[in-house]
């Protein structure tokens, strides 16, 4: 009589386009930040907010609440909440490349300029300070930078992509040159040397005051932010191409053959999968242990590293 066999298999996939896959997220070097609003319990926010990145975790400051937003869980800013992080880090100060991504819905009352996220300090000289903002100002409205290097919305989302709509924004520097994007789409580019102040607190709605200790109210976000995303590299269009679509916690491959939890399994079943759209290689883990399979790596393999490729 065949003997049933329980297995768990995990699949992790190799990214070609930007780095290695999280998640179904694709990763731009060192993800410092990855914030996600369905942590957090619904209500007033009394708890750090945890940071799935590299970086410490965020504490919340005044009273952002989490509720569901126009279909999708998020955390409520009313100008005066916000969070506080850890110190930024020099891969991302100075003239070091960077990505930050925001899911972000605004109501009709923004302005000017509202912080989405930031680090570094207000008080120039110009290319030093770094706000990535949803408002509608002709010049800062996007980023500012401070004087010069600031930059605006433009072409069909200018002043600002419109209110009330979840909107998937995007800021990225390469060392030369900042690109915005609005659901995927590139919005804005301009080179500038940026010189980013730091090391600083990484703010998420709010930016630093002059003297870089605490927050510039006027400049604070009133708004619901479901994700954040720092990286210390430049995503690639494809990569924020994927990042749209995907969402935390999806599989980066689906459908594996035998199904996961089978039993009555062939010792000589033949093992597949749909691999993720950006996918180059493959790594495979096979065992019975979820906590084996789900920690294992290739610098810690545990005996459940089937096939490396």
């Amino acid at each position: 009589m065949r003997k049933a066999l329980v297995y768990l298999i995990l699949i992790g996939l190799v990214s070609g386009v930007s780095g290695p896959a999280v998640a179904g997220i694709i990763v731009a070097e060192e993800l410092l930040v990855d914030l996600r609003a369905e942590d957090l319990s619904y209500g007033t926010v009394t708890q750090r907010w945890v940071n799935h990145g590299t970086l410490n975790d965020f504490e919340p400051q005044g009273v952002p609440v989490v509720e569901d937003v126009a279909g999708r869980k998020a955390v409520t800013f009313d100008g005066s909440s916000y969070f506080e992080g850890p110190l930024s880090v020099p891969g991302i100060q100075g003239a070091g490349t960077r990505s930050i991504e925001v899911w972000v819905y605004n109501g009709p009352d923004f302005v000017g300029e509202e912080t989405m996220v930031s680090w570094s300090h207000r008080g120039g000289p110009a290319g030093t300070n770094i706000g990535f903002n949803y408002g509608n100002h002709a010049t800062w409205g996007a980023v500012g930078h401070w004087d010069t290097a600031d930059m605006p919305w433009s072409g069909e989302h200018s002043p600002a992509p419109a209110a009330n709509n979840w909107w998937y924004l995007v800021y990225t520097y390469d060392g030369a040159t900042v690109r915005l994007y609005v659901n995927a789409e590139e919005n804005t580019t301009r080179a500038v040397v940026l010189n980013t102040h730091g090391p600083n607190i990484i703010r998420v709605a709010a930016q630093s005051d002059d003297a870089g200790t605490s927050a510039y109210a006027s400049v604070n976000f009133t708004g619901s932010i479901a994700e954040v995303r720092i990286h210390d590299g430049v995503l690639s269009p494809a990569a924020i191409a994927n990042n749209f679509k995907s969402k935390p916690g999806e599989p980066i491959a689906a459908g594996p053959y035998p199904e996961d939890g089978q039993v009555d399994v062939p010792w000589d079943v033949a093992l597949s999968w749909t691999a993720g759209e950006f996918a180059a290689s493959h790594d495979v883990y096979f065992g019975t242990s979820f906590a084996d399979v789900n920690t294992a790596g290739r610098a810690n393999p545990m005996d459940v590293l089937l096939s490396q490729g």
